[in-house]
């Protein structure tokens, strides 16, 4: 097998410098026939190991040193699985065997090369830990050895001279007959020699006692190394977990963003077509007013019939009133009793045509009512019943923002425009705009589902009596160029149009800012969640009303409002139709905790501060609003 093909010439570079100098000599000493088609002209003897290493990596590309470097890194594996197998069978975890067997090996500089001839894929961080590992344990092992060389060139030196006494005691024995005229002599010098090597083995026992010291703390940082490298194992392990989390979020995202981009390819072709049903739809219109203004006229003519008819319904009540007064007095007389029923009879036949009338006139002019926005008529007690039931879900009137919201609510839901707000808080204000409104503590409600298409919306805004109604999760699941129209025939209703992600309006055009009105309650939690309502039904008198533009509408807050919409990224015309809507600085402000600033930041995904230096001027530390603190908090 060639393992050079997969290697990088560093890597190479690194075997041919970790080959002993010794065996590479050798092998040019086997083959010198090779060597000199290398190295014409030289002798081994002669090369130092710079020179064996630059000439095995100058000729890496042929046979006769492929073949040789090929062979010692088939060795060495071979090597190194058989130290990690013995490690495993005397009880050692498998990275733990991996660090004490590498540091002996010629992989001790390069663990990451290892790991590539072994074709074992390790991340980088792992591969970073084992190399630490590794070079920790070969210095401690390089040291151990460094001192336990002297160690062993002493015993072997003390293993020398018990060689050599024994040598001469066997010699002494053989010339016993001269030794004992020396007796005396080799009696003390034995002495002298017996006490010298006690000495020594005293000292060689103390030498083996500091051994065994260093190897218990060889072992011991082992142990330490083993145990940082499982902790740091199971970081790997986490931050892993967390990598692929990460990637099954984006995975997520990517399916997400194609599918809204499918979306809105089709929503483009279908942007032309709209524009042609607009022109038809202003051509209508154009015709539609005309006749409208014949059927004012009109309808001035027949409402004089009608308070006519009613003066006449008024005057047969009166009359049937009469009788029935009557018809208690004379209830004794039979005969009397009939004639003035047969009268009554008569009279109620009457008071049927006169309704049949009413009903007829009524319908005449049903479908110009219906394009009238209503307001209550004392807005003081819808505001006091309001708050009731708003605190009777948990709303805390004490809140920083509070106030400012529900005086925000009182001047956007009576316009006639659909209010767009998020599932929870939306469900929880159309609920307490019905009950206190006209007594219903459940407004009614209208899901999307797949087969649901805006002819359902329009029947069911047509046939619903409810004043207010919840068109609940339509916002990025139907073509809000159908949608919108829709709505805005029903203005007499008080509309709550319920999204439920914020990232959902950003694949929706901010032009849809221009027909809505956007309000977030984000910061207030107690009413993010629905919640059922058991506050006492009310019921408040509402009245026609039609918005106009405040003439003394105060133009330098609208000016201020459209440069801090402008800067955030809204168009030009959207920021004027918003613009157009603030009466005066306490109605920017509100405009700005409760629709742009939220809009920019939650839907947009930027820092309005940082967007505008307008917003910065006038609700910065410096700045003059009076709800600069709340909105620096908020979105600062």
């Amino acid at each position: 097998m060639s393992y050079l093909i997969n290697l990088t010439n560093e890597e190479i570079k690194y075997v041919c410098k970790v080959i002993p100098f010794k065996e590479a000599s050798a092998y040019f000493k086997s083959y010198p026939k090779e060597f000199n088609k290398l190295k014409p002209g030289f002798r081994v003897k002669s090369l130092n190991e710079d020179t064996i290493v630059r000439t095995l990596y100058g000729f890496r590309n042929r046979d006769f040193i492929a073949s040789f470097l090929n062979k010692n890194i088939e060795r060495w594996i071979k090597e190194i699985d058989e130290e990690i197998i013995k490690a495993l069978e005397d009880g050692l975890e498998q990275d733990t065997a991996y660090i004490d067997v590498l540091a002996r090996s010629f992989f001790s500089g390069n663990i990451a090369l290892f790991f590539k001839i072994k074709a074992e894929e390790k991340s980088e961080d792992y591969l970073k830990v084992m190399s630490s590992a590794v070079v920790y344990q070969s210095a401690h092992q390089k040291a151990y050895e460094e001192e336990m060389e002297p160690l062993k060139k002493r015993q072997a030196e003390l293993e020398c001279i018990q060689e050599e006494m024994k040598n001469r005691i066997f010699d002494e024995k053989k010339n016993s007959e001269k030794l004992r005229r020396k007796e005396a002599e080799l009696k003390e010098k034995l002495e002298e020699k017996t006490e010298w090597f006690e000495r020594e083995q005293k000292e060689n026992f103390r030498l083996s006692e500091r051994a065994d010291k260093l190897e218990a703390e060889l072992k011991r940082t082992q142990d330490d190394e083993v145990w940082r490298t499982a902790e740091m194992q199971q970081k790997i392990d986490t931050l892993t977990s967390r990598l692929e989390e990460q990637v099954e979020k984006a995975t997520g995202y990517e399916n997400l963003i194609s599918e809204y981009t499918s979306r809105l390819s089709c929503a483009e072709d279908d942007i032309e077509t709209w524009k042609n049903k607009v022109r038809s739809r202003e051509k209508q219109l154009f015709t539609y007013k005309a006749e409208r203004a014949t059927l004012l006229t009109e309808r001035e003519s027949d409402q004089k019939q009608i308070r006519e008819l009613k003066e006449a319904l008024d005057k047969a009540l009166s009359v049937e009133k009469a009788y029935k007064e009557r018809l208690f007095l004379l209830s004794t007389e039979k005969e009397s009793y009939q004639q003035k029923n047969r009268e009554l009879e008569e009279t109620l036949e009457g008071q049927k045509n006169i309704e049949t009338a009413v009903e007829i006139v009524s319908k005449r002019y049903s479908y110009i009512d219906r394009k009238m926005p209503l307001c209550p008529e004392d807005m003081d007690d819808f505001e006091e019943y309001f708050n009731y039931n708003l605190e009777n879900i948990g709303f805390d009137k004490n809140v920083d923002g509070s106030s400012d919201f529900i005086n925000y609510l009182k001047k956007t839901v009576f316009c006639g425009n659909p209010v767009l707000i998020k599932r929870g808080p939306g469900i929880n204000l159309a609920n307490c705009l019905a009950n206190t409104l006209y007594g219903v503590p459940v407004a009614a409600h209208l899901s999307y589902s797949k087969n649901t298409d805006v002819q359902i919306i329009s029947d069911f805004l047509t046939d619903t009596p409810d004043r207010v109604v919840c068109i609940d999760s339509f916002i990025g699941n139907c073509n809000e160029m159908e949608f919108i129209p829709v709505l805005e025939q029903h203005r007499n209703k008080i509309i709550i149009i319920t999204y439920m992600y914020d990232k959902t309006l950003s694949f929706i055009p901010n032009e849809l800012l221009s027909s809505v009105h956007f309000i977030s309650a984000d910061a207030f939690s107690p009413i993010l969640r629905i919640r059922d309502i058991t506050e006492d039904p009310s019921e408040v008198k509402e009245i026609s009303f039609t918005y106009k533009s405040n003439a003394r509408a105060d133009s330098r807050s609208q000016k201020i409002f459209r440069e801090i919409a402008c800067e955030c990224g809204l168009g030009k015309d959207i920021a004027c139709t918003m613009a157009d809507m603030v009466e005066d600085e306490n109605h920017l402000n509100e405009m700005l905790m409760f629709t742009l600033l939220p809009y920019v930041s939650k839907v947009l995904g930027k820092n309005p501060y940082n967007c505008s230096k307008r917003l910065q001027r006038y609700a910065g530390e410096t700045g003059r609003c009076l709800r600069k603190d709340i909105l620096m908090r908020w979105f600062g």
